[in-house]
């Protein structure tokens, strides 16, 4: 009798687990089949890239955080005492902070790359000192 009931419940359980998994393809969610491409419900994206539109959108984007990035760059450079005199310019071109300009000395170059590389770290770019020492 006890190995009857033991069997009972485990078909039991076995059947109660199929029914669960099973229930997660419901009305909501249509079988796929291959051959037979399949629409998105409404509301939901398709898997697919954006459209061309989108992707400006995001790129301008990108542009405008990169010519803040250069500003805060300029101004933090601009607002240093040994380099409140010179001439740096920051742009920010594909994966590189380019610095460019002139400086009084080797020294006034050097902590001009020294303020720009913690902004060049956190945005993942890497710096080229272009600077000019004035002679």
């Amino acid at each position: 009798m006890k190995l009857r009931v033991s069997l009972f419940a485990m078909v039991l359980a076995v059947t109660s687990c199929v029914w669960a998994q099973n229930s997660g393809t419901g009305p909501g969610t249509p079988p796929t089949f291959p051959g037979h491409p399949q629409t998105a419900p409404e509301g939901m994206p398709p898997d697919q890239t954006a459209p061309p539109a989108a992707q400006e959108g995001q790129s301008q984007t990108r542009a405008t955080d990169m010519s803040a990035l250069s500003s805060r760059i300029q101004q933090a450079i601009a607002s240093d005492a040994m380099l409140e005199n010179s001439d740096v310019q920051a742009v920010v071109q594909g994966d590189q902070l380019l610095l460019t300009g002139t400086v009084a000395s080797q020294s006034a170059k050097d902590r001009a790359e020294q303020i720009a590389a913690p902004f060049a770290t956190q945005n993942h770019l890497k710096v080229v000192n272009h600077i000019g020492i004035q002679s």
